[in-house]
């Protein structure tokens, strides 16, 4: 994953399989505890910015709909 922002942005399936490459070499208890707290750091940050990615593409449905797919359904 990048940050520059001349670059591409980064599409929610690839910050997911980002992030579940990362738990998973988490997950492996093969790392040192410095490196660990490294994954787990980044971890959190593709955590937060898939959720940030998420919730763009829910308000782009809302935009389009005029619905909530988030809200329950009678």
């Amino acid at each position: 994953m990048t940050g520059t922002s001349d670059e591409r942005p980064v599409t929610f399936e690839e910050l997911m399989a980002e992030l579940e490459e990362t738990t998973a070499r988490l997950a492996s208890g093969d790392l040192g505890i410095e490196a660990a707290a490294d994954l787990y750091e980044r971890a959190e940050r593709l955590h937060a910015l898939a959720s940030a990615r998420l919730e763009q593409v829910r308000a782009r449905v809302v935009g389009m709909s005029g619905t909530d797919p988030g809200s329950p359904t009678d």
